[in-house]
């Protein structure tokens, strides 16, 4: 018997899954892949001799979801590597799992029973043809219907005559690193969206209204970009986003206008499908290797945007359309996401939380339909709403963490569509009224980048109102609530959330994903927003992923309300494997005695960068939900001063010991009241960023509290937003290492 590698898994990895506690039945089973190995066996006994174990062959990943529910109970697992049914290695070790009885039961149908009896017609792709027959009568009797009337005039007439003969031109600076080329690459993906709307759009219309002169208009450009060179401008190589979106139109193409396809014709956009698919699959699951090293961001969003469409669009013409939708689904049902768990979160941050839930909510809804297979009932699905409504409040600005596109405006209104989904998947009644909130504004911004290269408002209104009904909204809570998403490490302390006049938000980050793709070297850090302002920002603006500004500002420690030791900060770098070590942690939040409390560890991130670092504690408190007190506990190797920073949208006037920001409607008052602090401010960015990058951009405010030299610092902070004309008087004591607060109630902070 061959002797199994059974490689070490480090953060980097997916690691072998279960180990202990399970949230879902059946269990997710993960391991390291073996060198060679085509198949494995897995074997899984509620005795630790394996005696009457039950085992699952063939299976050609290193990932596995059963097709059964298992009793509650304790188990023992362990696999091998299998050829043609004969176990060919000695077994893994034996690894162990519980299960209560109470997880939600979430099993995957086997490959051999996937696609059995499934029609076989066309459309596939939402729609059936009984289902266009249903709706198609209707909408012919009542233009208003669903909302397909605006549909019409916003997502069809626009695009009927736009040609798509040729391909986006090619970017001559795309290799020039001292360029950036980000407004060439976004013309190309949102050409390449039009493209999508002209094809998929005017099928959908046409087939509903039985209007030839769509038909053939949408035929007319899916032939055009099925001669479009796979290797050029839109290849997954040179422009991904493009080549996404190509894929999408193709298959939604092929579906729908299939029966008006010759057989030379079908040929055509099957080849071009088939090459352009099989480009996504090598590059994002073979090279990217997404089931060993999981923290890819596009890699991982192409399962469902664009091989989840692709493989319905083309099963039972292609034999790739099958390991296309296997792998997505297997994938999808196993591992996803790499970016949060159970409890819903996203470590990438809620605008690229919007971005992949847009694809994989559709993606997933489209297998559901067709497939009859409903992966949304995983915990993550059903959780991941409280992330936004928690740390993307839908009436703030500059209220979030990670890689932000909207950094001065609202959550875009594709955040409140996504948050309707939610709400009619999961019946939580809070996202419906998240949702409601964003309805006043961003519906006349459909030109913006982030919404018109990406989605169609009114198509994703008109599908909505088709499949799903409303639910009558529920306010969230007024009293003071904190939520810890212990997958990413964000904690979300929140006081009349529904009433923004009077809304408190703080988000305190420390996460164990550390600064890795969208994410900031910005553990320990926390944003304020109150009574409909900004207070305390992670500061900068987006210019684009990659630019001076978001790689030597955003992306860096001194960007954010945090601590540098000696005016170095955490490690921000671009090596992937530094970027996940530089993390933090949560390591405790909760509510007691009427406080909101979190605390938080982060020296971890800093050991790159910041050797002397020993430990970084900081621990926040929400005290009558009126102020905070941020307690920073600093210990290093060697003396050094520690540099304390606030960032806001407006100058501070400055004290002994004390800081103060007003806003137009806020203000924002700091003490220091452990002293010996140096206050400065500028308003100033790095100078390394391109003068360019900077221009027409509004100023921002830095403040810097500095320490004396020492080995151990202990900055107790009064941190108190109030509205213009209130006095939040909050008394201060100190006596033997204890500080003492009072505003309505006593509050005591102590010496660690």
């Amino acid at each position: 018997m061959k002797t199994l590698q059974e490689k070490k898994a480090d953060k980097f990895d997916i690691g072998y899954r279960p180990d202990g506690r399970v949230a879902e039945n059946p269990p997710r089973f993960s391991f390291m892949p073996e060198e060679g190995a085509k198949c494995y066996c897995l074997e899984i006994a509620q005795e630790a001799s394996f005696a009457q174990a039950e085992s699952f062959h063939h299976l050609p990943l290193n990932f596995f979801t059963p097709d059964k529910i298992f009793p509650a109970g304790h188990y023992f697992w362990r696999y091998a590597v299998e050829e043609a049914g004969e176990r060919k290695s000695e077994w893994s070790s034996v690894r162990q799992f519980e299960i209560s009885g109470s997880e939600a039961q979430t099993p995957l149908p086997r490959r051999a029973q996937r696609y059995q009896n499934l029609p076989m017609q066309h459309p596939r792709l939402w729609m059936n043809p009984q289902r266009i027959q249903e709706i198609g009568g209707q909408v012919q009797k009542d233009r208003t219907r669903y909302g397909f009337d605006a549909f019409l005039r916003h997502g069809v007439e626009p695009y009927e005559n736009q040609s798509f003969r040729e391909a986006p031109p090619e970017n001559p600076e795309r290799w020039d690193p001292t360029k950036c080329h980000n407004a060439a690459w976004r013309s190309a993906y949102s050409y390449t969206q039009e493209a999508l709307y002209k094809i998929k759009h005017l099928s959908i219309a046409g087939k509903l209204l039985e209007r030839e002169d769509w038909l053939e208009k949408a035929k007319e450009s899916l032939l055009d970009i099925a001669a479009w060179d796979p290797e050029g401008t839109t290849s997954e190589e040179y422009n991904d986003e493009a080549a996404f979106r190509v894929l999408r139109a193709l298959a939604w193409g092929y579906d729908w206008l299939y029966e008006r396809l010759s057989g030379d014709e079908k040929e055509k956009v099957r080849l071009a499908l088939l090459r352009r698919g099989e480009q996504v699959y090598q590059r994002d699951v073979v090279k990217a290797k997404i089931h060993q090293t999981p923290y890819e961001s596009h890699p991982v969003r192409s399962l469902s945007m664009v091989l989840i469409p692709c493989g319905i669009a083309l099963l039972g013409d292609a034999p790739e359309a099958e390991d296309w939708l296997n792998y997505a689904l297997e994938y999808l049902a196993c591992l996803y996401s790499p970016w949060g768990g159970e409890d819903g979160g996203w470590a990438e941050g809620c605008a690229y939380w919007t971005t992949a839930m847009a694809s994989v909510l559709e993606g997933l809804d489209l297998a559901w339909r067709y497939l009859g297979i409903n992966l949304l009932k995983r915990p993550f699905f059903q959780h991941t709403g409280d992330f936004i409504l928690q740390c993307y409040s839908p009436k703030q600005i500059h209220a979030s963490f990670c890689d932000q596109s909207n950094l001065g405006e609202y959550p875009p209104l594709k955040t409140g569509f996504l948050m309707r989904h939610l709400a009619a998947l999961t019946g939580n009644a809070k996202y419906q009224w998240y949702y409601e909130q964003m309805l006043p504004w961003d519906t006349e911004k459909f030109t913006a980048f982030y919404n018109y290269g990406w989605w169609n408002f009114y198509f994703d209104d008109f599908a909505f109102q088709c499949d799903w009904g409303n639910l009558e909204a529920q306010k969230p809570s007024a009293k003071p609530q904190i939520k810890w998403f212990h997958d990413v490490g964000w904690v979300a302390m929140h006081k009349d959330m529904a009433d923004e006049e009077n809304h408190i938000t703080l988000l305190l980050k420390s996460s164990p994903y550390g600064c890795i793709s969208h994410s900031h070297g910005d553990q320990n850090g926390f944003i304020l927003h109150a009574y409909g302002e900004p207070m305390a920002i992670e500061s900068g603006h987006y210019v684009a992923y990659e630019s001076d500004m978001h790689l030597k500002w955003r992306k860096q420690t001194k960007s954010t309300n945090n601590i540098l030791m000696g005016g170095i900060g955490q490690y921000a770098g671009l090596d992937k494997r530094s970027q996940l070590d530089a993390a933090g942690s949560i390591l405790d939040a909760g509510q007691q005695d009427g406080v909101l409390y979190a605390k938080a560890e982060a020296a971890q991130a800093y050991r790159l960068t910041a050797p002397a670092l020993k430990s970084y504690r900081r621990n926040i408190y929400f005290v009558d939900g009126a102020y905070f007190v941020i307690e920073d506990n600093v210990e290093l190797t060697e003396e050094k001063p520690l540099q304390w920073l606030l960032h806001s949208l407006r100058p501070f006037q400055l004290g002994e010991n004390k800081a103060v920001m007003q806003g137009n409607a806020a203000n924002m008052r700091v003490e220091f009241i452990t002293g010996g602090m140096t206050l400065s401010q500028t308003d100033a960015f790095d100078k390394a960023i391109r003068p360019e990058e900077l221009e027409g951009k509004s100023a921002q405010w830095h403040l810097c509290a500095q320490t004396v030299p020492a080995k151990q610092h202990r900055i107790v902070t009064l941190v108190v937003p109030e509205k213009h004309g209130e006095e939040k008087k909050v008394l201060v004591s100190q006596e033997n290492g204890i500080i003492r607060f009072l505003y309505k109630n006593e509050f005591q902070v102590k010496r660690e």
